[in-house]
């Protein structure tokens, strides 16, 4: 048994992940560049908005629940998932097709993940 989906609409899903990528990006970046590079300014003009997302609990798990939507998004039209037997054993198998917008779609999604996971162990661990 093979599920396929040929690359369907691979790339529109592809932009669509990127466009649910880009809220948590943008708000990463400059929460960054304020308060860990100390750029001068911008922790005074950004300072309102951060300050409404840690009021509204809703907002701050969309934001953080964008990157595992957008990683979704990309990679299921791309996915190919097939069972089989081989030599009486059970064969599991997952590819993706190496599409470059998707690929772009999926390291971006991942390297958010990624962040967010180390940054929740590091409040875990330390307190900060």
């Amino acid at each position: 048994m093979t599920i396929d989906f040929r690359g369907w609409h691979s790339r529109t899903f592809a932009v669509l992940a990127i466009v649910a990528l880009l809220p948590t990006t943008v708000v990463l970046a400059l929460s960054g560049l304020a308060y860990n590079l100390n750029v001068p300014g911008l922790a005074d003009a950004i300072d309102p908005f951060i300050r409404s997302l840690s009021v509204s609990k809703v907002i701050g798990l969309g934001l953080m629940s964008a990157p595992v939507l957008a990683f979704v998004l990309a990679v299921l039209p791309v996915l190919r998932f097939s069972i089989h037997r081989e030599s009486g054993e059970l064969m599991i198998s997952f590819a993706i097709r190496g599409r470059s917008l998707t690929l772009v779609a999926i390291g971006l999604s991942l390297l958010l993940i990624a962040f967010f996971a180390m940054h929740s162990a590091a409040e875990f661990l330390f307190g900060t």
